[in-house]
């Protein structure tokens, strides 16, 4: 099913064209990174598809029309800083969600079980830390059990540790089967927790699809040894030489198709080359992102 179709969907400010004719179609179950560098509209389109930026032109439907007006209390949201009453603990605060929500719940258990704030529910709010403070505002979105999720930079601000708890959060929430939608530009973030992205740059859509299918098939090495140069000498012999990329302590290079680590291995040790380090991966989300950008924004 079909949980939101958008149509060429534009908002300027003034002679900043924030979103520019966007348009996608989001399926139900769907955890759909919208990915891109700020300024490139993530913010306005998320705000635009909740009703609280008015769109200059263009169309957006969730559900199928299906709840008609009442659309919205089928979507929990947050964007941007959480915003809560420093003075009140995450229950009270909850409680004036659901008030705001029109929704009637019988306490907050099984949500601050799930967002791990349980032991600190009667915490006042401005004692928690950044990484509380949002899985706080996460909680709040799951107020009346609704059908889609959707988060502006929910890592934002974060030290490892509360990103990886946010992530794990989000992973959790979207086993559930609801939909989820998240703005991001932290691009391992979107390739760890999304099943679909949308590549946005200047409010226009790039790419949209499953990550599998964004991310090409090519395969890069990561090696280093003792001889460095012996090692970039080698590799030139039998890959392109604008393949190689030297990194920090290591040299890079896209691979032509077929190779394994253990060829690789074998390869350089038949050289005379002993390797110390020795990584075989898939093209990353980040590289792919990058060569998007590159070849259909027109970038040198």
């Amino acid at each position: 099913m079909t949980i939101l179709s958008i149509n060429q969907l534009s908002k300027a400010y003034g002679n900043i064209q924030a979103v520019d004719k966007l348009s996608m179609v989001v399926e139900r179950g769907t955890i759909l990174g919208i990915l891109g560098p700020n300024g490139s509209g993530k913010t306005t389109t998320l705000g635009m598809i909740l009703d609280v930026i008015h769109s200059d032109s263009g169309t957006f439907k969730w559900f199928n029309g299906e709840y008609g007006l009442y659309h919205r209390k089928q979507i929990g949201a947050t964007l941007e800083t959480p915003n809560f009453y420093p003075y009140l603990n995450a229950d009270q605060n909850l409680e004036i969600v659901a008030q705001i929500k029109g929704v009637k719940q019988n306490g907050f258990d099984d949500i601050l079980e799930l967002i791990g704030l349980k032991a600190r529910r009667k915490s006042k709010f401005k004692t928690y830390s950044l990484g509380m403070k949002q899985r706080l505002a996460i909680g709040a979105t799951l107020i009346g059990d609704p059908e889609v999720l959707i988060f502006d930079e929910p890592t934002n601000g974060l030290d490892p540790q509360g990103i990886a708890e946010i992530r794990d959060l989000l992973i959790n929430l979207a086993s559930t089967g609801k939909t989820v939608i998240m703005a991001s530009h932290i691009l391992d973030e979107v390739e760890k927790i999304c099943t679909h992205v949308a590549i946005l740059k200047k409010g226009k859509l790039l790419a949209m699809g499953p990550v599998g299918f964004i991310l090409n098939n090519d395969r890069f090495a990561e090696l280093a040894t003792e001889n460095m140069m012996e090692l970039r000498n080698w590799l030139q012999s039998w890959i392109e030489p604008t393949f190689i990329k030297e990194m920090n302590g290591y040299l890079e290079c896209k691979l032509p198709e077929g190779y394994t680590a253990a060829q690789i291995n074998k390869l350089a040790f038949e050289n005379g080359l002993i390797l110390t380090y020795l990584k075989v991966r898939s093209r990353k989300l980040e590289e792919e992102f990058i060569e998007l950008t590159k070849t259909l924004a027109g970038d040198e």
